[in-house]
């Protein structure tokens, strides 16, 4: 088994870019890769020096990479080292390890108190070792390449002397004999046919076979594919014909495995110069061929994890890089359950021959105790042959993928919790080499961490886009909520004003437009208060015995002067015999009057309404109908939610048949919307359960109202004509010769004819707003004079822009203090008195 090494959190996109760059280095400049590699420790690490030890063959250490403080240290240490200053305050040392073995190790020192490393820098140095290792295997495979060359002249050399000795002594086999003796690689001779005439003990030994076996044979009967002895007899052609040798590198499958060597052919001349023989000499790079494959795999897995964003995307690229590099059958990424037990399945890149399986199981069916342990322990489960590994498998069920041979279980785990499992999988049996291991233990680290925080952003995003819309729909419901309550309070206000001015203890309409707008805004804030104790559970019903007649009537009488006001036309149709209700006769009053004054507000004027009353099994069904502006089928599912409108500008909090619904579930009832579609009406259908007998009570009455004067010309323009025609009485009150209009279009048509010094406007208005007729307005010349006033409800920020932008001179919210009214008519008389330009 593998011991797992102690990586617990990612580097972030510094670490990610320092390893592909590392990669590029290898592949574009390998002979400065350790350089890059001490250069690229120093700055992650922050420290003040970095470097590379290397254990050499004779039993000494060389340092062929120093940066920082110490970059100017010799290659070989000397025997007094510690004396080298600055001094080293703190160090940190890791080795790296090539073919099983430990070969050296990458440091960094820090010459000052303050720089102290920790688990973090060990944890990244460690990381960087297996750069080192690669970089140590790609320097020695550059030496062996100047040792090639090396031999190659030397063999050159050799061959001359082999002439020389051929045509003065005669002894050519045992001078031959001799040079090759002398040199360690691979070494043969060929005819000029290609017919092999020797091979050095080293290539016998990698074949398997005795020269006796070999001699005569060429390529392509040495059993090398047919691509490779193809190649191999042209090249030998190519240097009989031109007495020019070749260098090539290729890969042989041998008895013991593939292998990588870089080989070449020389000529051998004879005494009159043709060539009478070709020399071949070859050296392994099987270790630089497969580490420079794993960092350029590592390089493009880290590309792939800095570039893309998504989990899946994540996955899917990694996945199929990884199936393809390692030429296996199926590929799974799992997830494990805090309990270490239970493995859901995230991805599975598979050939097409793969069964369905399912998406979760438990680890206990599939894997022993011992190899459960291991796994939580960090260490690499590898079963080469799973027929060969059979009492690693849960017993009894000994289960095992369908078709599957070969496997490997790479765990992910940190703080001691193990969250990964990366699982290779192959149809037939597969040795898995060290070096294998150790790169699908760093791509199973990389690929985590990077899914871990992948997953870590969405959850923030998703978190944000939901902060945003509910602060959306917060200050959506504030505003609402401060014009709606203003609007009211401003005919309210007005009646006081008149109130004050006036003294007179009867006036009959100021008294009905105070009566109608308190009414309003008890309600409106009742529903805030009902809503608070429903969603709170704080609300109290108190239960009588109650016809549903009653209660419809208690409603009609709150709702009538709405619908009176709109000049629509209401039918109530009563079953004959009275059907009782035991139930809170306020709040299903309320209920009435919500869903009246729904079919009142969303319908223009002259409509008609219908309220119907049936018994049905154990129910009473109770339905009101209009001719408004209807629903869109997408909004009737979420029509009694809270805050929801079918139209913002007829006004409402958008709560009422949030807390119709509600209350009628609190009497066991339930409401129904449904509409044809937009413009085509609506009906509201109530169900509550039926029971038998008493009483009702009925709302009280309001009080008196008072004048006073000056002298201007003001046109008030309000779609809410209480609001409109109380602030054109107590204009009148103060002098001011007053036109009310209650809409836009009126509003324009009354310039010319009333020429006022000054407008009230409110903004809200249906058709055209109070924002165009200022526009209107200021792009006529003659008016320019004219003093403009917004009087609205809404007051946040962007709506005094917007009436900045208009034209408008004033911002008002409603409702408007008397003071400032008063001022404002007081204005009029000093621009009056100044020289108009």
């Amino acid at each position: 088994m593998y011991q797992r090494l102690g990586m617990e959190d990612g580097f972030g996109f510094e670490g990610e870019n320092a390893f592909a760059t590392l990669a590029q280095a290898l592949a574009d400049a390998p002979q400065s890769i350790l350089q890059t590699l001490v250069e690229t420790s120093l700055r992650l690490c922050r420290a003040d020096s970095a470097g590379i030890t290397i254990a050499e063959a004779d039993g000494n250490v060389a340092w062929p990479a120093v940066t920082g403080t110490w970059a100017g240290l010799p290659a070989r240490p000397c025997s007094e080292w510690q004396a080298i200053v600055p001094v080293a305050v703190d160090s940190l040392v890791v080795p790296f390890h090539a073919n099983g073995q430990e070969i050296g190790t990458i440091w960094v020192v820090s010459h000052t108190p303050r720089r102290r490393f920790d688990r973090e820098d060990a944890r990244l140095l460690a990381r960087l070792s297996s750069f080192a290792a690669a970089g140590y295997q790609a320097h020695a495979a550059l030496a062996l390449e100047q040792r090639d060359a090396e031999h190659t002249h030397e063999l050159s050399m050799a061959n001359a002397t082999l002439r020389q000795l051929v045509a003065e002594r005669g002894q050519q086999v045992r001078t031959f004999d001799a040079v090759v003796s002398a040199v360690q690689d691979y070494v043969y001779l060929v005819d000029i046919d290609g017919r092999l005439t020797y091979a050095s003990q080293s290539v016998l030994a990698s074949l398997r076979r005795t020269l006796d076996e070999m001699i005569g044979q060429r390529p392509r009967d040495l059993g090398f594919v047919p691509e490779l002895a193809d190649l191999l007899e042209l090249q030998i052609r190519e240097v009989v014909e031109t007495g020019c040798g070749v260098t090539d590198e290729a890969s042989f499958n041998l008895p013991s495995g593939e292998r990588y060597f870089q080989y070449q052919w020389a000529p051998v001349f004879d005494e009159s110069g043709h060539v009478h023989a070709v020399a071949g000499s070859a050296v392994e790079i099987t270790a630089r061929k497969r580490a420079e494959r794993n960092i350029a795999l590592l390089g493009e897995v880290s590309a792939d994890l800095a570039s893309l964003v998504g989990g899946d995307e994540i996955i899917r690229a990694t996945a199929q890089k990884i199936t393809r590099f390692f030429g296996i059958s199926k590929l799974s990424f799992v997830t494990v359950d805090q309990a270490g037990d239970r493995l859901t399945r995230l991805y599975k890149q598979h050939d097409e021959r793969e069964v369905a399986e399912p998406r979760t199981a438990r680890l206990s069916v599939i894997v022993g105790n011992e190899v459960r342990r291991k796994l939580c322990a960090g260490e690499v489960i590898v079963m080469a042959d799973l027929d060969e590994h059979a009492q690693l498998l849960a017993a009894p069920i000994r289960y095992r993928p369908p078709g599957i041979r070969s496997m490997v279980l790479v765990p992910y785990a940190s703080d001691g919790i193990w969250k990964f499992l990366l699982i290779p999988q192959h149809r037939k049996p597969r040795v898995w080499r060290p070096e294998e291991i150790e790169l699908l233990r760093e791509l199973t680290n990389r690929i985590y961490l990077r899914l871990e925080r992948s997953w870590a952003e969405d959850a923030l995003r998703a978190s944000e886009l939901a902060l945003r819309e509910a602060d959306r729909r917060k200050d959506d419901f504030l505003a609402t909520l401060s014009h709606e309550l203003r609007n009211p309070l401003a005919p309210i206000r007005n009646g006081l004003a008149i109130l004050r001015e006036t003294h007179r203890a009867a006036d009959e309409p100021v008294y009905e437009v105070m009566e109608r707008q308190i009414a309003q805004m008890v309600r409106l804030v009742d529903d805030l208060l009902e809503v608070s104790r429903i969603t709170s559970g704080k609300i109290e019903l108190r239960r009588e015995l109650v016809t549903i007649a009653a209660v419809i009537q208690s409603a009609l009488e709150t709702c009538r002067p709405s619908i009176e006001l709109a000049r629509h036309r209401i039918t109530v149709s009563l079953p004959s015999e009275p059907l009782w209700l035991h139930v809170d006769p306020v709040r299903i009053g309320q209920v009435f009057s919500n869903l009246l004054n729904n079919a009142a507000k969303y319908m223009t004027e002259g409509g008609e309404i219908w309220l119907t009353t049936r018994s049905e099994g154990a129910h009473a069904v109770i339905s009101v109908r209009d001719q408004g502006i209807g629903i869109e089928a997408e909004m009737l599912p979420s029509i009694f939610e809270m805050f929801s409108q079918i139209s913002r500008d007829r006004g409402g909090l958008g709560i009422g048949l949030s807390l119709t619904r509600d209350l009628l579930a609190l009497h066991d009832g339930r409401i129904e919307a449904t509409s044809p579609g937009l413009f085509k009406g609506s009906e509201f259908i109530v169900y509550l359960p039926l029971s038998s007998p008493p009483a009702i009570s009925r709302p009280p009455a309001p009080a008196p109202i008072e004048p006073l004067a000056h002298g201007r010309r003001v046109l008030v323009v309000d779609d809410n004509r209480d609001a409109a025609n109380s602030l054109g009485t107590v204009l009148r009150l103060w002098g001011a010769e007053v036109s009310v209009v209650y809409e836009g279009g009126a509003a324009l048509g009354e310039l010319d004819r009333f020429a006022p010094d000054m407008i009230f406007l409110d903004l809200g208005m249906p058709r055209i707003d109070g924002y165009k007729v200022a526009r209107h307005i200021r792009a006529r010349p003659q008016y320019k004079h004219v003093v403009l006033v917004a009087l609205t409800g809404w007051g946040q920020d962007e709506d005094l822009r917007r009436t900045q932008a208009a034209g408008f001179d004033h911002h008002l919210v409603k409702p408007p203090d008397v003071r400032t009214l008063r001022a404002m008519l007081a204005s009029l008389d000093a621009r009056a008195h100044q020289p108009q330009v």
